[in-house]
């Protein structure tokens, strides 16, 4: 702390602008680099992105509840995992619908399902897993609605109450969620929409992030995803008129400080916040993008702090 004799108060040495990693976060980190397990590098083919995603989860713990793998008949099949806790419950079950990450390149139930798995266990609720085929996203976003339409007129046959129903994402995944919430009639809504480190929009260059995304071909990776048509044509939500936003249920977004997502999350929060949405967002300092699914990031103090944040809001969200 430098003291300014000039003010009436101290003011912040420069460097404590700088970034700081959590410890945990860095080693990962080191690992990831020594070993060129970096999924978001450029000239990577979409295959290859997934294998080193699934590389990074392999020492991932299995799944602890029963998952059953169901397909959604149709001019797109579209593929379900249902996890409900292997004691049964009495009474149909709360959901967390999940939308995955990876902008539509590289995610997957092998990735991210472990991770979404247990954030519907921490709050006794079932998971509804959309493993949607990727690219292009328009594509992403129609199986999506495809699963929550099934999951609503079939839920209760399966243990599932779609009254009480959450819907959270990762990533792009983050996007499409807050896309599908928009789309409901009110009264007809999810009862939490929850973001984390969502990538909702064109990156921020100027955010501070890490070798995780340093060198990542943001604009390469929106061609692949929007073949065709400019980047993000009619899927983001910051795009979303204020009557459209104002359909979005209570909102949590939890957003990463190392990571050119960030901006665009907050902004999203602060869009919500306007049009007078019960929202918030937090910072979490010194990680990165991907904490929420990453398996290298499970046991550092960001992602758990995550976590408790995000397990209080749904359990808050499903008693209500």
């Amino acid at each position: 702390m430098i003291h300014d004799l000039t003010t009436k108060g101290p003011r912040l040495d420069p460097a404590a602008h700088c970034l700081t990693l959590d410890a945990g976060v860095q080693s990962f980190l080191d690992r990831v680099v020594e070993a060129e397990l970096l999924p978001y590098a450029p000239s990577l083919a979409p295959a290859v992105r997934r294998d080193i995603a699934v590389r990074l989860q392999a020492d991932a713990p299995p799944v602890e509840e029963p998952v059953v793998h169901l397909t959604i008949p149709g001019a797109e099949a579209i593929s379900l995992r249902l996890c409900r806790p292997a004691q049964g419950a009495a009474r149909p079950l709360p959901v967390v619908f999940y939308l995955h990450g990876g902008l539509w390149a590289l995610g997957g139930w092998d990735t991210h399902g472990g991770a979404a798995a247990a954030l519907a266990r921490s709050c006794g609720a079932a998971l509804v897993f959309v493993d949607h085929g990727g690219m292009p996203a328009t594509q992403a976003l129609r199986q999506a609605r495809a699963a929550l339409d099934w999951t609503r007129a079939q839920g209760r046959d399966h243990g599932l109450d779609p009254a009480r129903m959450a819907v959270a994402g990762d990533g792009s995944g983050g996007a499409m969620a807050a896309l599908l919430a928009a789309t409901l009639p009110p009264g007809e809504g999810f009862r939490l929409l929850l973001l984390f480190h969502p990538l909702v929009g064109p990156a921020a260059p100027d955010t501070p992030s890490s070798p995780w995304l340093d060198h990542c071909d943001l604009p390469a990776l929106m061609a692949q995803a929007f073949p065709g048509q400019p980047a993000w044509t009619g899927l983001s939500p910051l795009d979303l008129a204020p009557d459209r936003l104002r359909r979005l249920p209570s909102t949590l977004i939890l957003t990463a400080e190392a990571d050119l997502a960030r901006e665009g999350g907050e902004a999203l929060a602060r869009r919500l916040m306007r049009a007078e949405v019960d929202a918030s967002a937090l910072r979490l300092m010194g990680t990165i993008h991907d904490f929420f699914w990453l398996d290298g990031l499970a046991d550092t103090a960001p992602t758990l702090s995550a976590l408790a944040v995000a397990q209080r809001a749904l359990t808050d969200a499903f008693g209500r």
